[in-house]
This record gives C-alpha cells, structure tokens and sequence, in this order.
C-alpha cells in the first residue's frame, strides 16, 4: 500500500487513539506511483475517527503532465462546483507531481461521490483512455 503525506498524517492521528497500530516504519514512503500515459488508477480508503461521520480517501494517480500545477485550481473548482467539497464533508484535497511528472489527485469527502469524482475528472481530463473508476465508497 502506497501512502501519501495526507493519508499518513490521517493514519498517525487515528494511530494516537489507539483505534489503528501505529505505521509499519519498513513502508516507504517515497516510492512514486506511475501510470501509462493518458491512463489514471483510482484506489479509496474509507476511515472514520471516534464520534465523527465516515470519509472516503481518494488517490488518483493521472497519466497526464503535473506542469507545475498548472491545472490544479481548475479541477479543484470543477470538483467543487459539482459537491465533492461541501461544507459538510469536510473535505480535504491535494494536487502534486508525483515525482515523475505526472499527476497525482488526493481527496478526502463524504462517500458514495465517486461516481461525481469519475465524472468531473473526465471532464477535465478528456485525454484520458477509458475514462476513471474511483469506487463509490
């Protein structure tokens, strides 16, 4: 299991109250996630922390140049616009270079809008053969 930055520092607070074990140090953390060109790999985690709703944590590592981030507000508002980020879901996002170049998405919402995910991202990102398949939850 790849972890990103956002889904350690989620997994290292639920670790200090003591609902998860504490984080295999043997994982490396650095290993970059690659994908063909015009292709994506969508993987989610679902969690949720003592007394609070359950949330869904997406990772989509896109097949398309990350070019400084160029794109990133564009899908952010895109995401937005279509409810991936309401003031309910206490959403999360991040939008960085895989160390490769590429893309790579993190998005933590409410679940079930993997659908709206799959479906905005094609949309911002046409190139990309047989669209996504993020999972609903």
């Amino acid at each position: 299991m790849h972890l990103t930055p956002l889904l350690l520092t989620l997994l290292t607070t639920l670790a200090s109250t003591k609902a998860l074990p504490q984080p295999d140090p043997d994982i490396d953390l650095d290993r970059r996630t690659t994908v063909a060109a015009h292709t994506q790999s969508c993987h989610v985690a679902s969690y949720a922390l003592p007394g609070a709703p359950t949330r869904s944590y997406y990772t989509v590592n896109i097949g398309e140049p990350f070019v400084n981030g160029r794109g990133c507000n564009n899908v952010h508002q895109a995401l937005a616009n279509n409810g991936v980020f309401s003031a309910a879901s206490a959403a999360a996002w991040s939008c960085r270079d895989n160390g490769s170049g590429q893309t790579v998405l993190e998005i933590t919402c409410v679940p079930g809008l993997g659908h709206t995910v799959n479906r905005v991202l094609q949309q911002m990102y046409p190139q990309v053969r047989g669209g996504f398949n993020c999972p609903d939850s």
